[in-house]
């Protein structure tokens, strides 16, 4: 047990952890029942006790339970074989061999034992048990003894023995966890170290149960040795922690969780090594993420300290998207299906071996549900502004009563249009409205459309971030170019005159639509006006290029005169088109003859 030849002994190796105690109890035996001429008649005409005899007295607790293996090797040493003839009356325990008196003295070591500790009994004995307590605790001896070798006794020892020895077994064998005997230096042809094995096995079937035996120290040592291998670590082992998250929670990227396990003791933290445990984490057939911990098969689990699997969560998508109510959940999913009290965890269990010698494994689930909250939905903002065309001054066009925003929701290349929709109303006077939408679940990329507005361009501006959008509608009002006639010089109240308007994109392209009361076609538009008059071509597209021309055949007799004929239209335009009117040349030919006058008489007859 102490140790020997520089080999660590039994008590040792038991109390190398500080978590294990250790009880050594001595037995022997005394006789108390006097020899009888009549033994073989006994009980029956019984010769009676020894006088000055003391009740169970046989066996004696050398060390009670201790994790000090110094006082433990120090009561060792002082164990001694009793001297005399082993009567009751002597001191001491005497030198019989009371082996129920040993179990009697062990079983009430277990009412002082701690509750949640595994318990093993070691017996060691080298003869047969011609001892046992009779109901009284008396020592009963087998008189009948012929040599140390062969031991002989009648059917009521042996009987009595039995009972006695049951009696013990069926206290003892419930409350412990295992129970090994040693036969040293065993030369009886009664076998009482067999028996005990059966009767303990009657009791408790489940525990190791084996028989040992030793003919010298050493092998006694190498025995003491083969039972600790089997019985250490005394109780749980092989302890492997299993949690699975639940589909609301997930590990960080990287090694940011710290997949941890702590040992929890007096209030006081203590993180295992890799060498004590190892944590690894993967995805199960499910599709959840499991967490692991494997503690070394050699360390061993103190007692009164807690073990706690640790490590840092986020929520998933699914949690934000049940949080902001766009998940139908179910009382699987969370505490009262509310959303506020989702499930972090799918399961979790701890898996151990247990019992000395033929282990036995057994998984625990965690009964307990924890939940937790995921953080609160995104409030998107939004701003919308209305401008006048040079994007300073208010607008002058009407504006529409209300409009309608709608978030759409982009995630891995599918976009959910109108996931959220808001409507923005427009007052009178007041061109900056603040509106938002409520409850938008984290983790996605959102944009916003706005509808567009006659004679406006829309923009949408994305202010803020992934993490917290926030967005701005601008409304800009569009350009309209004005077209005048003005006539000089004459007087024509009803002269129409026609003028060609010829419009295109920024790039160049030809402009279609209805501008106002004028419609173009392919980019050209041609319109009439008379002296004074003006038609407004509304809200064309911005940077539009201009020209107006008044046609050959209206121009004629008149000098035409532009104010800004061609350009491009960033803000409004009038252009004025003055026709002055020519003045009228007469030119009149004379034709002068010169008068010739003759003179020549005339002489005319006479009748």
């Amino acid at each position: 047990m102490r140790g020997v030849n520089g080999r660590q002994g039994l008590i040792d190796t038991i109390l190398s952890s500080s978590q294990n105690r250790l009880s050594i109890v001595g037995f022997a035996g005394k006789i108390d029942n006097q020899y009888s001429n009549q033994y073989y008649s006994w009980p029956n005409q019984f010769a009676g006790y020894y006088s000055g005899v003391s009740t169970y007295d046989d066996a004696k607790t050398i060390l009670n339970w201790s994790n000090n293996s110094y006082n433990a090797k120090t009561a060792v040493n002082k164990m001694a074989i009793a001297g005399g003839n082993s009567r009751g009356y002597e001191r001491g325990i005497g030198t019989g061999t009371n082996i129920g008196a040993g179990l009697w003295e062990a079983d009430a070591l277990l009412n002082n034992a701690r509750s949640n500790a595994k318990k093993v009994v070691i017996l060691l004995s080298d003869g047969f048990a011609n001892m046992y307590y009779d109901e009284y605790g008396y020592t009963i001896y087998n008189w009948n003894n012929i040599d140390a070798k062969t031991e002989t006794a009648p059917n009521w020892f042996n009987d009595y023995l039995k009972q006695f020895v049951l009696g013990i077994s069926s206290s003892l064998a419930p409350r412990i966890d295992g129970f090994y005997s040693i036969k040293f230096r065993y030369s009886n042809t009664r076998d009482s170290i067999s028996d005990i094995k059966s009767y303990i096995n009657q009791y408790n079937p489940n525990i190791p149960n084996e028989i040992f035996s030793a003919s010298n120290e050493n092998d006694l040592q190498q025995k003491f040795k083969d039972i600790t291998d089997k019985i250490l670590p005394l109780g749980v082992h092989h302890v492997t922690i299993s949690d699975v998250l639940s589909k609301y929670v997930q590990l960080l990227p990287g090694n940011a969780s710290r997949l941890r396990v702590v040992k929890i003791k007096d209030g006081n933290e203590e993180e295992l090594n890799g060498n004590q445990v190892t944590i690894e984490s993967k995805k199960n057939e499910q599709g959840l993420v499991e967490v692991t911990a494997k503690f070394d098969p050699s360390y061993t689990l103190e007692d009164d300290a807690k073990y706690v699997l640790k490590f840092t969560v986020t929520s998933t998508q699914e949690a934000f998207d049940a949080i902001a109510g766009d998940k139908t959940l179910t009382s699987d999913d969370a505490e009262g299906a509310d959303a506020t009290k989702l499930y972090s965890n799918k399961g979790a269990k701890v898996t151990y071996s247990y019992g000395i010698g033929t282990s036995h494994t057994k998984t625990k689930d965690y009964s307990e549900k924890p939940t937790f909250k995921p953080s609160d939905p995104l409030t998107v903002p939004v701003e919308v502004e209305w401008k006048g065309v040079d994007g300073k001054s208010n607008p002058s066009a009407n504006r529409p009563p209300s409009v309608e925003l709608k978030l759409n929701q982009k995630k891995d290349g599918s976009t959910k249009d109108s996931y959220r929709k808001v409507t923005s109303s427009v007052q009178t006077n007041i061109f900056t409205e603040n509106t938002s939408f409520a409850k938008v679940a984290k983790g996605y990329d959102y944009e916003l459309k706005a509808p567009d507005a006659p004679g406006y361009t829309v923009e949408v501006q994305k202010t803020g971030t992934k993490e917290k959008p926030s967005f701005k509608v601008i409304y800009r009002q569009l350009p309209s170019l004005t077209i005048k006639k003005i006539l000089e010089g004459e007087q024509s109240p009803n002269k129409s005159f026609t003028i060609n308007v010829t419009l295109s994109d920024k790039d160049g392209k030809p402009i279609n639509g209805k501008f106002g009361n004028t419609i173009v076609t392919n980019g050209k538009a041609q319109i009439s006006l008379k002296n004074g008059q003006e038609t407004a071509l509304k809200y064309l597209p911005r940077d539009t290029h201009y020209k107006v021309e008044e046609v050959e055949n209206s121009r004629a007799g008149y000098h035409v005169t532009y104010e800004k004929q061609e350009g491009t239209l960033s803000e409004d335009v009038q252009t004025i088109v003055t026709n002055h009117r020519l003045p009228t040349l007469s030119v009149t030919k004379k034709l002068q003859v010169p008068l010739l006058i003759f003179c020549n008489p005339l002489r005319l007859p006479l009748t």
